[in-house]
């Protein structure tokens, strides 16, 4: 139980409640794009194109800091 408590951080302030406080954030950065061509070219003449691209960024906080627990040193 020693190991289990020491994985988590120590209070941050005084308080009996929320008592620990962090400004961490972990970033994901995806860039992904589909593109799609279709033609036929006769019996009444077929054509279709289509070009996505999408570029998002997130930052979502962390609930507490990296750790690696001694009860688990292969995470």
């Amino acid at each position: 139980m020693a190991k289990m408590m020491n994985a988590y951080p120590a209070p941050t302030n005084s308080g009996r409640v929320t008592n620990y406080l962090s400004n961490l954030a972990q970033q994901q950065n995806w860039d992904q794009g589909d593109v799609r061509v279709d033609h036929q070219f006769s019996t009444s003449d077929n054509f279709f194109a289509r070009w996505s691209i999408q570029h998002t960024s997130t930052i979502q906080p962390n609930n507490y800091p990296a750790y690696r627990s001694p009860a688990c040193p292969d995470r």
